[in-house]
């Protein structure tokens, strides 16, 4: 796949427009397709409210966390123009990689961990990620310490009724 266009295009996906997306991750909805972080620009406002993004060494990569915050906490404007090719390579940390879904897994619930910790008011939007989490999760379960401590450090907080909603999502995604 080095040096070739990617069958795919994400740009197919968006139409040139303001979005606002607050009010939509604020009642725990997932956005529409959002670009990469390489895709995207930022007021130094904004990003002084997100930033520094908390990072442990277990995450080699994830732009989840800066995407989704910077479009919960402000309005943006997207185009359809494609401006940019990414370069596929065998050390990509994520894209088109099949091989590390337990990794996937762990950005989706540290994202989670994340939100909850830095941004409550974005509470169900973190426990449907967590949710999402789990789900890809499933069947690395017990071989990834990391995902499983990340989960418990997210319910440490956590009311009983919320972990079970949190869990039936989970369930509800995996027989979706």
């Amino acid at each position: 796949i080095n040096n070739m266009f990617l069958p795919i295009s994400t740009t197919e996906n968006y139409k040139t427009c303001e979005c606002d997306f607050r009010d939509r991750l604020k009642a725990g909805k997932i956005p529409p397709s959002i670009p990469p972080c390489s895709g995207l620009s930022f007021r130094r406002s904004l990003l002084e409210k997100i930033l520094p993004m908390p990072a442990p060494r277990s995450i080699k990569a994830t732009d989840h966390y800066v995407k989704f915050m910077a479009v919960a906490l402000s309005k943006g404007f997207m185009l359809s123009d494609t401006l940019a090719l990414q370069r596929i390579h065998n050390n990509n940390a994520a894209t088109l990689r099949t091989d590390r879904q337990h990794l996937k897994a762990r950005e989706f619930i540290y994202t989670a961990l994340w939100i909850k910790t830095n941004f409550p008011e974005f509470q169900k939007f973190a426990d449907k990620w967590l949710a999402l989490g789990i789900n890809t999760n499933r069947g690395h379960t017990g071989k990834d310490p990391e995902n499983s401590k990340a989960i418990k450090e997210f319910f440490s907080s956590s009311s009983f009724l919320d972990m079970m909603r949190v869990q039936l999502m989970s369930l509800y995604y995996a027989l979706k």
